[in-house]
């Protein structure tokens, strides 16, 4: 299963108070619980994100395996450039959600996330659009 780097979570008091609460309650590895709630993000915003790769795809000129298999086993630095400029993505499902403080206080070290191969390329396509 491919690795996610992610040098660091950021959650105000009250979210780190309720995400510690939940890994003791099922009994969870802090670890356990990020990777599940990335899975549940993508599940429900699925829709959202295969069309955004759909759009990359056609404005580099790639077919969708080469674009998903560049993702998975590289980073959006191999893919092709864009043929005639960054397509319209809208908004997304991250816009709404208001930006948490990165002071210390809210900054919580990490390592790396272990996800399969489509969140992969999806957690990745997040920082292409």
């Amino acid at each position: 299963m491919p690795d996610l780097r992610i040098n660091y979570i950021y959650m105000d008091a009250e979210t780190r108070s309720r995400y510690d609460q939940a890994c003791i309650g099922l009994h969870w590895s802090s670890k356990d619980l990020v990777k599940q709630c990335i899975q549940a993000f993508f599940k429900v915003n699925r829709d959202y994100y295969v069309d955004c790769a759909y759009k990359d795809c056609e404005a580099r000129g790639m077919a969708v395996s080469d674009w998903y298999k560049t993702l998975r086993d590289g980073s959006d630095d191999d893919l092709r450039p864009y043929l005639a400029g960054r397509p319209a993505f809208g908004t997304t499902p991250l816009d709404a959600v208001p930006p948490v403080p990165s002071g210390a206080e809210n900054k919580r070290l990490y390592n790396t996330l272990s996800m399969g191969g489509f969140n992969l390329v999806f957690a990745q396509n997040l920082q292409v659009s």
